[in-house]
């Protein structure tokens, strides 16, 4: 036997329950409609209202009831038990009870009938959920998901009107939309002109720059464009203006949506933006929706297709959704992305928990913010991090060492003199690069890099000829070459990209020239005949030290593929100061380099951290090595014996007898070559030979300099990459869609180059075909960079 408290529409009834028998013992009866409503408010939020306390204690306290209180509401019961001490039971056991009850409450309610029972409830209903509505904390949320909804349409709507009237109007001027790219502005000048007879006499200062307004000029001089009719150009005026009120309304819109999004959610607008924040809450369904998911939820927000697809297929999931686009992430390193998508997410999930619960000013958020660009800036500068979020290196015992091992707490700098990206990739692996040098991903020559020691950066370091350099698409890479460099996955014209390689300069000066701080080099060799590098390597520690003879430095060369081990090999060292050492590669011919080269560049970067594996040095008594020693060691794996020449020298070796006969060198062309080109422009066969001959026949030229022929075919012209890898296969839909796709990211998102880059990787094309591809998509309206646009879009 129990006792049974049920809620009704028209109060609050307290049942005897004896098996099959039933009987009211007391009905609490609701004085108005606002007394249904607060009390009923009350009793759906788990709380015990003052006139159901009052009740119970009436009739179940006071009467000295036994038995226990039987509650269909789990919150209820709990709130009975802990206010009244009353013992209450809920859960599936009392279903069958109130079931029961439900059923038979005509019988056992005689005062009210089933018909008045059905009203009061409809009435009570209604006015809950205006209720509801009235105080709900997500409705202010739904005023941000309708204006980002609007806001996501209306861009899809003037980008579509856009290009119609682009194209409509093209007919008449088509050199406008290879002069002006914004889209408003094209149409501004459309409705300011009318037809391009009238571009002479029309002033457009106020929204074109002046150069631009003169080009436009000019162009609309020499068009080639058809005459049109006054009716046309009265139609396609009309387009022109929806666009332009279409794009003014998106900026009062946009205007709106940042003012509600920092009153609702400020610490989420300032870890994402207002957009952003916009788009998550809008995917949530509200701000509270939000802030109750898992940062890894918040982390791939937007991407559901994608996650679902890769759990079918059993593949990798994907690392970011809508956080793809906020400007840490797009400022991240590629392979830095995903990690810096997690990071945001996290602080992301907390802002929206502070805004969604808490109420003040975004001053969480701003120290939050900070944190994710520190993270950001330490991955810029090498430095990795474990799982509990402390900065480290990688590698056995390194861990254990980790704060001693970064910032000037280093007991040596460590800097790649580049060969390719591999030394620098392992040593900002292992936390020993903590900043970037000017060789860190870039492709040079050893008598280049001589050069740069002796002489500084001011000749041969960027392309030849004067800014904006022009890039050569070599395969899936937008390339830049010069006599002793090349670079990829950089724009040189960008000027960001240029002030960064000034400092990165003026910072590799200032190890050179400073005594105070010990540093090791690392450079792998990228010789077509490794052996022409190693015969220059004693001169590149006689140009170090001679440019500061109190530096105390190291330089440990890397040969790739050679011997037969996977690990790398020590051979015997070139000098006190130069060691050598052999790998081989080891993984699937299908994963990269670096991946096949990874166990090998750690062992190499490890041990050389070790100060008990170098010998002792007196820098402060040593002497610069004369030049015109060389010592080659090597080693024969095969027979384990050492084969040493230390008298010849590589430049005077005739080209026939580099073979491994004199030299147990196997040659490789797969870093002297980037999809068989030569990696720098002063040479046909590779990195390593760009020491060209003077050619004495010749009539000296400007400045008193002689011409100058390639060592290996004797061409004294600049080397260029020839004509541009293309597959010759014809774009599908799928790759056009996917063009489209990453078309947004490759114009805003910060180096065009990496974007092109990893766009033709994907689809397993040449940048120079993915660009012209670009070109005919847009109708030659979208430039990607005046240095590597395509004389003509048609050749797609």
């Amino acid at each position: 036997m129990v006792y049974a408290l049920l809620e009704l529409p028209a109060g609050v009834a307290l049942f005897k329950v004896d098996g099959e028998r039933r009987k009211l013992k007391a009905l609490l009866h609701f004085k108005s409609t606002a007394d249904a409503l607060e009390t009923t408010a009350q009793l759906v939020n788990g709380e015990l209202s003052k006139p159901v306390r009052k009740f119970l204690k009436k009739n179940y306290l006071e009467k000295e009831v036994s038995e226990e209180l039987a509650v269909a509401d789990a919150k209820l019961a709990k709130a009975i038990k802990e206010k009244l001490a009353i013992p209450c039971v809920s859960g599936e056991d009392t279903l069958p009870t109130f079931r029961a009850l439900k059923q038979n409450i005509d019988s056992l309610l005689e005062d009210v009938s089933a018909e008045q029972l059905n009203q009061t409830a409809l009435g009570l209903a209604h006015n809950l959920n205006r209720y509801k509505l009235k105080f709900s904390p997500d409705k202010v949320d739904m005023m941000v998901v309708q204006a980002v909804s609007l806001l996501e349409d209306l861009d899809k709507e003037i980008n579509k009107y856009a290009m119609r009237a682009r194209e409509w109007y093209g007919w008449h001027f088509p050199e406008l939309g290879k002069t002006v790219n914004d889209n408003v502005a094209y149409c501004k000048i459309v409705l300011a002109m009318k037809t391009r007879f009238n571009a002479r006499d029309t002033d457009f200062s106020d929204f074109l720059e002046e150069e631009t307004e003169q080009r436009v000029k000019e162009a609309a001089m020499v068009s080639m464009g058809t005459e049109i009719a006054e009716e046309d150009i009265e139609n396609i005026s009309r387009l022109c203006n929806e666009v332009v009120a279409a794009s003014k309304y998106r900026e009062q819109l946009s205007t709106y949506l940042s003012s509600r999004m920092q009153t609702i959610a400020p610490n989420l607008t300032t870890m994402v933006g207002e957009q952003i924040g916009a788009r998550l809450i809008q995917k949530a369904g509200s701000l509270l929706t939000l802030a109750k998911y898992p940062s890894s939820t918040v982390q791939i927000l937007g991407a559901e297709k994608a996650l679902f697809r890769a759990l079918k297929q059993r593949q990798a999931t994907p690392k970011y959704g809508i956080l793809y686009n906020a400007s840490v992430v797009a400022k991240a390193a590629p392979a830095q992305k995903g990690t810096m998508s997690r990071v945001l997410a996290a602080k992301a999930s907390l802002s929206a928990r502070i805004d969604s619960f808490g109420e003040g000013d975004n001053t969480p958020a701003l120290e939050y913010r900070s944190k994710v660009e520190n993270r950001l800036k330490a991955f810029e500068e090498g430095i990795t991090y474990g799982k509990s979020g402390n900065a480290r290196g990688a590698g056995a015992g390194l861990e254990q060492r980790a704060a001693l091992f970064h910032g000037a707490s280093l007991p040596r700098k460590y800097i790649s003199l580049g060969g390719w990206c591999g030394p620098a990739l392992m040593l900002g692996k292992l936390g020993l690069r903590t900043e970037a040098y000017p060789f860190d991903f870039s492709r040079v020559t050893l008598d280049g890099l001589m050069h740069f020691i002796r002489n500084g950066f001011a000749e041969g370091f960027y392309p030849p000829g004067p800014p904006p350099y022009r890039p050569e698409c070599v395969g899936p890479w937008v390339l830049f070459r010069g006599q002793h460099t090349a670079f990829a996955h950089f724009d040189l014209n960008d000027p960001h990209v240029q002030a960064h390689f000034q400092v990165k300069m003026r910072r590799f000066d200032a190890v050179l020239d400073s005594p105070e701080r010990p540093v090791t080099f690392f450079r792998t060799v990228t010789a077509r005949y490794p052996q022409e590098e190693l015969a220059l390597a004693l001169d590149l520690e006689e140009a170090v030290a001679r440019r500061n003879p109190s530096l105390d430095f190291r330089i440990v060369f890397m040969v790739h593929d050679q011997g037969l081990r996977a690990n790398a090999v020590q051979l015997a060292p070139l000098s006190p100061r130069v060691t050598l050492w052999t790998l081989q590669y080891r993984g699937l011919p299908g994963d990269t380099l670096f991946d096949r080269t990874h166990t090998a560049y750690r062992t190499v970067m490890m041990h050389s951290v070790a100060e008990s594996n170098w010998p002792a040095v007196n820098v402060g008594a040593a002497t610069p090595p004369p030049a015109t020693v060389a010592s080659a060691e090597a080693r024969d794996f095969e027979s384990g014996a050492l084969r040493c020449d230390g008298t010849i020298r590589t430049d005077d070796v005739p080209l026939a007898d580099l073979t491994v006969a004199r030299f147990p060198w196997r040659g490789h062309d797969n870093l002297a070559l980037i999809n068989g080109v030569a990696s720098v422009g002063g040479t046909c066969a590779g990195i390593g030979s760009t020491k060209m001959l003077e050619d004495t026949s010749a009539a000296p030229q400007v400045e008193g300099r002689v011409r100058r022929k390639c060592r290996y075919c004797g061409d004294a012209t600049y080397h260029a990459a020839g004509r541009p890898f293309r597959t010759e296969r014809p774009f599908t839909d799928e790759e056009d869609q996917l063009v489209l796709i990453h078309l947004y990211q490759i114009l805003t998102g910060g180096d065009k180059v990496a974007a092109v880059e990893k766009l033709a990787h994907e689809m397993q094309r040449g940048t120079y075909e993915v660009i012209c591809r670009i070109q005919h998509l847009t109708n030659s309206s979208t430039k990607l960079m005046d240095s590597i646009d395509p004389a003509s879009p048609s050749d797609s």
